[in-house]
């Protein structure tokens, strides 16, 4: 299993992308932003073509967007976003905001709507949202690893076993049910030790050798006779070694 950090991802300072046509109002956003302890690296932009510019020089940590643009809207701004970043955050700011509009938005994919008359919680939105789009990302970094880590699995020639640090197998790929006759419906929740033969002369040492794997995290190799379907063979060295967590960024 992947360990996923769940970070706050924010530039230093942050980049903040404004849209909007009243240079007053930003004016007044970027004092809010003050206030809270954030002093950005920002661009107001008014147009469709200027914001389509603007988000290709990115990467942005957040944008602002007032509700009423010239010949736009935020909802075409947020689409807009979308579609060169769906996890960017982006806020509403505006003066004239209805509750129905604001719920629109919200629905649309916008993380949050303030007023301008009310900006006391501006800072702390953006960081909010930016923390969140952070996690998004790192989520998403993650299951595509995943995938590609489960690809590599399924499609390679050495037969690989997957357990928890109790032995339990939790993964048994093509190549094992080639190896050892088993399919994974049959294995899967099984303990390992199954598959190493319980004698006398090679069982404790094996045990130890699987605990000891558990324990390391390095590859431990070790011969033993072992079960395939239906009968007991001696068998190359099993190298058995820990997954050790990523950290997907």
């Amino acid at each position: 299993m992947l360990n996923v950090p769940f970070f706050f991802s924010m530039t230093n300072p942050p980049r903040i992308l404004i849209v909007g046509d009243s240079a007053d109002d930003t004016e007044v956003t970027l004092l809010e932003l003050s206030r809270g302890g954030l002093t950005p690296d920002w661009k107001r932009v008014e147009t469709a073509d200027e914001m389509r510019a603007a988000l290709a020089e990115g990467p942005w940590d957040a944008v602002l967007s007032d509700f009423s643009l010239p010949g736009s809207s935020a909802a075409e701004a947020l689409a807009l976003c979308r579609t060169t970043d769906p996890d960017l955050p982006f806020i509403v700011v505006s003066g004239i905001i209805g509750e129905e509009r604001a719920v629109d938005m919200m629905r649309a994919g916008a993380g949050d709507y303030l007023l301008k008359g009310n900006l006391t919680r501006l800072s702390a939105a953006v960081e909010r949202e930016i923390r969140e789009a952070g996690s998004r990302r790192a989520r998403r970094r993650a299951e595509a690893a995943a995938l590609l880590q489960a690809a590599l699995v399924q499609s390679s020639t050495d037969a690989i076993i997957a357990k928890t640090v109790d032995g339990v197998i939790t993964n048994w790929n093509p190549a094992a049910v080639l190896l050892f006759g088993w399919t994974p419906e049959e294995v899967v929740g099984r303990h390992i030790s199954f598959i190493v033969p319980a004698t006398p002369t090679n069982m404790p040492r094996s045990r130890i050798d699987l605990q000891t794997a558990s324990e390391s995290r390095r590859s431990r190799r070790f011969d033993s006779a072992r079960t395939v379907r239906g009968w007991r063979c001696p068998s190359p060295p099993l190298a058995l070694k820990q997954a050790k967590p990523r950290r997907i960024f």
